[in-house]
């Protein structure tokens, strides 16, 4: 043993009296010197302090480094109760800064949950299970194992309810209500929504991004938005947007982060590139400057899309190519479908509607694994829209009828295979948006039924879908169902 062993023993056991009320300011200092004292479940309790501490300031590596050396330390230890008590702290704090920094799929996020959840007994107090299920409910929902996230999100729920805790409940319904949004239960998404802004209180859950990622408010409020488009209330998903932006200033760069990602993706879905580009790019900066992996990725893959819809179409695909080779880095498969929809949109404006086809095949092949289903309308009409076309463009001019008045693309001959697939994903694509309450998709593929097989019928639907909206008549995509609909 060490000479200084037990003179650093007696100065921690010394500033540890001193410091009784409040602790937390001289963590660090206590963790070392219990360290050197060799008390080393002292030295661990105060590490996870300092890790604790460092992830209130949103310093994510200090916290990863706090919370690693506790746990060097925890392997020193007796199996014992109390070695089980401040691993099992170590390990759920640790399981959350990885998935902040690295990405919320990754495999140590989910290992370190996985510990955590093990060393949770059986009698043990229910706070404590409630963020490793919320951990476990992340990594899931995240890898887009959309049935098992909903079993742990239905659990946070059962737990906030044991608890009797207003906060708790928030979380869950935040967490039911986005994996309900991937699956697109898009009505009960919104319900978990306004459930969960209803519960918070600024006061009392501003501090709920260290504990569990970002704010509770902001990211059900951004995500909400994206709900309240496909839901048909683009005017009121806007508001919504723009209220959130004001929301996060001055809170965590995670929740700054999410709340303009969100926002970008709204404005890409009422097809405003410039808007979607200027988000995006604000939430990357604020990713690439806090080291913010996830979003800093996902924000790459707007940026593309915007790129390309503002003329510079190679350089867009190219870089939302980019961006979703790094989202599949980070251990997020989670809105992937979505991605390969915009991938699909860029390669069908460029003409390359064989390439469309395949990256389609691999998104729709990946809704029937995943259940993520929020974007499968709109993933069907694109597939469509790229078989009128190759079949379009394959016919004769001899095999074309001279009485149909055809316009400058032509129209495809529905005996033609591609054109026979094309009508089946059409049909499909309405059949979606119609289960899934989704009223945007539903009029883009309305639109795509009226430009391509033209008749009475089609054209009086397309109407109808124009009035069902109950706002948003300046839209884009509203705009180009009444040009349609009176043969502009």
């Amino acid at each position: 043993m060490s000479r200084n062993t037990p003179l650093s023993l007696s100065l921690a056991q010394e500033l540890e009296r001193r410091h009784a009320e409040r602790p937390s300011p001289v963590a660090v200092q206590l963790a070392y010197l219990y360290e050197a004292g060799r008390d080393h479940l002292r030295a661990a309790q105060f590490t996870y302090l300092s890790a604790q501490n460092a992830g209130k300031v949103f310093a994510h590596q200090d916290a990863i480094a706090f919370a690693n050396r506790g746990l060097r330390l925890v392997a020193a230890l007796p199996d014992a109760p109390a070695r089980a008590a401040i691993e099992l702290e170590l390990q759920t704090l640790l399981g959350l800064q990885i998935q902040v920094t690295q990405g919320y799929g990754v495999p140590n996020a989910r290992q370190a949950y996985s510990r955590a959840l093990r060393l949770c007994r059986p009698d043990g107090p229910l706070s404590q299970r409630f963020p490793v299920v919320w951990g476990l409910w992340l990594c899931n929902k995240v890898a887009s194992n959309l049935p098992r996230a909903q079993l742990l999100a239905d659990e946070l729920l059962s737990l906030a309810r044991q608890q009797e805790d207003p906060g708790l409940a928030l979380q869950a319904h935040q967490a039911l209500g986005m994996t309900a949004f991937c699956r697109g239960q898009l009505t009960a998404s919104l319900s978990n929504v306004e459930q969960a802004v209803t519960l918070y209180n600024p006061l009392i859950h501003g501090e709920y991004a260290s504990s569990f990622g970002q704010d509770p408010s902001v990211m059900c409020r951004s995500y909400g938005s994206v709900v309240l488009w496909l839901l048909g209330f683009p005017d009121s998903a806007r508001e919504q947007s723009q209220v959130t932006l004001q929301l996060s200033v001055g809170l965590s760069p995670t929740t700054q982060a999410v709340a303009w990602h969100f926002a970008a993706m709204l404005s890409q879905l009422l097809r405003e590139s410039r808007n979607a580009r200027l988000q995006a790019e604000r939430s990357a900066a604020i990713a690439i400057e806090h080291g913010l992996s996830f979003w800093r990725a996902g924000a790459e893959v707007l940026i593309g899309w915007a790129t390309a819809m503002q003329g510079a179409r190679a350089e867009g695909i190219a870089r939302l190519q980019a961006g979703l080779k790094k989202w599949r880095a980070t251990g997020s498969v989670t809105y992937e479908t979505y991605y390969l929809g915009l991938l699909s949109e860029l390669l069908l404006a460029d003409g390359q509607c064989e390439a469309v086809a395949r990256t389609l095949d691999e998104a729709l092949v990946l809704v029937q694994r995943t259940d993520e289903r929020f974007y499968v309308a709109e993933l069907y009409r694109l597939r469509a829209e790229a078989g009128f076309r190759l079949a379009a463009g394959r016919r004769r001019p001899e095999q074309r009828e001279p009485d149909r008045g055809e316009t400058d693309r032509g129209e495809p001959d529905t005996r033609e295979p591609e054109a026979a697939h094309a009508n089946e994903d059409l049909r499909q694509a309405l059949a979606a948006a119609s289960q899934h309450d989704a009223r945007a998709l539903e009029l883009r593929a309305l639109a795509t039924q009226l430009k391509w097989l033209p008749s009475a019928e089609s054209r009086a639907a397309l109407a109808r879908g124009i009035r069902s909206f109950p706002e948003g008549i300046e839209t884009e995509d509203l705009r180009h169902a009444r040009h349609l609909v009176r043969g502009e």
